[in-house]
Order: C-alpha cells, then sequence, then structure tokens
C-alpha cells in the first residue's frame, strides 16, 4: 500500500510540474498575478476607495491607511501588496504601474519601485526591476540580485536562472552552481531536475551531470523515486531514477488522473496504512 501512496503522490507532482511549469503564481502579460487570494480581510479592516485611491477603514470607520495607492490587496503575513500608477480598471488584470508592500499600519517595508513583485512565499519574493528579475526578503533585502531574466524559487538550495537565453542554477549565494546551457529547467527535487536540452528532456544532478539522458517530450519532477514522462503523442508513463518504466503507458490526462484516483480511492478503503 505504502508504494500505491508513491504513485500517487509522484503522480500529483507531475501534473502540477507539467500544468503549471513548476513555479508559482498565475502571472498575467504585465507579470503580476491573476489568482485572487482566498484569505478573508480581518474584521477590523475593510478597504475603501475615493478618488480613484485606495485605503482602508477600521470597523469604526476611523482610517487606517490613506487612500493613496492605484492597488491595495489584502494581507497576508502583516504586509499587503501595494501599486502606485497601476490601471486596474480591469480588477486583478493589472497594467504598469510600480509595486511594493506596506504593514498594516500603512509603512512602506518595500518600496514601490518593483515593475512586479509576487506574493511572499516562505519569507521571500521574486520580483523585476528594469527588465531583470530578482528574489527580495521581506526586510527588502535583495536575497537573489536583480541579474535575470527568469528565475525560479529555491528548491533544495538551489535556484534555477534564466540568463542570455539559457537557464542554468545558482545557490543561496548567487554564485553559479551549474551555469546557463539549457532550453529550459524545472526546479530540483529527489536530488534531480528535469532539463531540456535540443528539443528533449533528460534529468541532472547537482553537478549538471547527466543521470538521465534527454530522451523524452516532457518530463515531471521525481518524488517518492518516480517521475512521470512523455515521448510524444500524449502518452505518458512512470520511470525510476535508472530511466527504467515502472508502470504501464497511460494515455494522456485523464486517464492520469482516472490512475490517481483509483490509488485515492484504495488508500481510503484500507485506512490501516500509514506514511512513513
Amino acid at each position: 500500500m505504502k508504494n500505491y501512496f508513491v504513485f500517487a503522490m509522484s503522480l500529483l507532482a507531475c501534473m502540477l510540474t507539467i500544468a503549471g511549469c513548476g513555479d508559482s503564481n498565475v502571472m498575467n502579460d504585465s507579470g503580476n498575478s491573476n489568482s485572487v487570494e482566498t484569505e478573508i480581510n480581518p474584521d477590523d479592516m475593510h478597504q475603501i476607495i475615493e478618488n480613484g485611491k485606495r485605503g482602508y477603514i477600521d470597523k469604526d470607520g476611523n482610517i487606517i491607511i490613506e487612500p493613496k495607492y492605484d492597488m491595495i490587496e489584502i494581507f497576508k503575513d502583516g504586509l499587503a501588496r501595494v501599486s502606485v500608477g497601476a490601471d486596474t480598471t480591469m480588477g486583478y488584470y493589472r497594467r504598469g504601474g510600480k509595486y511594493g508592500y506596506i504593514d498594516a499600519t500603512g509603512k512602506i517595508v518595500i518600496d514601490t519601485i518593483f515593475d512586479e513583485i509576487e506574493y511572499f512565499e516562505d519569507g521571500l519574493a521574486r520580483f523585476k526591476i528594469n527588465g531583470k528579475r530578482g528574489i527580495i526578503d521581506k526586510a527588502g533585502n535583495y536575497v537573489v540580485k536583480p541579474l535575470y531574466e527568469d528565475l525560479g524559487f529555491f528548491s533544495e538550495d538551489l535556484a534555477r536562472v534564466k540568463s542570455d537565453g539559457k537557464w542554468g542554477y545558482i545557490d543561496r549565494s548567487g554564485k553559479y552552481v551549474i551555469e546557463p546551457q539549457y532550453e529550459f529547467a524545472y526546479g530540483f527535487s529527489d536530488g534531480v531536475a528535469s532539463v531540456r536540452v535540443d528539443g528533449k528532456f533528460g534529468y541532472i544532478d547537482k553537478t549538471g551531470k547527466f543521470v538521465i539522458t534527454p530522451q523524452f517530450v516532457d518530463a515531471g519532477s521525481f518524488l517518492g523515486g518516480l517521475a512521470c514522462v512523455s515521448m510524444g503523442g500524449d502518452k505518458w508513463w512512470y520511470i525510476n531514477k535508472n530511466g527504467d518504466k515502472v508502470y504501464h503507458e497511460m494515455d494522456g490526462a485523464n486517464e492520469l488522473f482516472d490512475f490517481l484516483r483509483v490509488w485515492v480511492q484504495d488508500i481510503d478503503a484500507q485506512k490501516a496504512d500509514t506514511i512513513k
């Protein structure tokens, strides 16, 4: 039964990787998130709009944050993303402006100087300024300087970065561990990462050595020693870290999701097993 769970979790990781390219928020063409926060405003804070500008009042109607922002979002972990100059006429679809963060008192924690800045995850947020991307912490310090065309979050202490059209990996000091050389790259998981060379995906270790040669049209992340891969034609199967097939060929996303549903039902039906 534990093997069933590994299959199911690996499948889920695969589908998330392939559907969402591994990282983060859904971005509109200005680079800002289109997703709506699921958290609700605290009971004592309510957003207001005056003359097209946004701020917050408390439950008694007292102004907590002056309405001076073109965009202000709900607070999450004590911070709210704000913008000056953003076009919000289409709601969450925004264009232009500069972005930063304020705290619940209205104090600017991160100056509104960024062309894009995402939500914080584990205390870090990706941003874009002057056409380059980096990572910032909640104190406004550059964790990764804005030197890259694109980048992902840290995974197993390495972050994928794009420079001059190629992807590589840096460590937390910003030093290249694997020089940019790949057409595309996913984050590390289970000690390996899926990268594309000459139109085919394979898997590398943290030294950049291929442990599974490039041969796949698409390749998900490893989880629990398994990853799902495709040779094209909407056909998918699981491989282990030796590159061996460990489950029969599956026909497209419908069978993949059916497969996950069956394993989950099987797990639910036999509740004696525990995850170790």
